[in-house]
């Protein structure tokens, strides 16, 4: 599946990080951009399993995104 989310990048001490600008709360870190966005989408995966296990809404899903 492809992300539909926008990714931004800053570079903090040698490492990337990226986050969704529309939930900044999810971001992560990896020593190339590329590697930042494929552990963010590891991160975004672990929020979408916590949300089902809690029985709460996923935002990006309910958005419409």
């Amino acid at each position: 599946m492809k992300d539909k989310f926008t990714v931004r990048f800053e570079k903090e001490d040698g490492d990337w990080l990226a986050f969704y600008v529309d939930y900044p709360n999810i971001s992560a870190y990896g020593d190339t951009p590329s590697d930042a966005v494929k552990e963010l989408q590891i991160a975004r995966e672990g929020c979408e399993e916590s949300y089902r296990k809690h029985g709460e809404p996923i935002p990006w899903e309910v958005k419409g995104d």
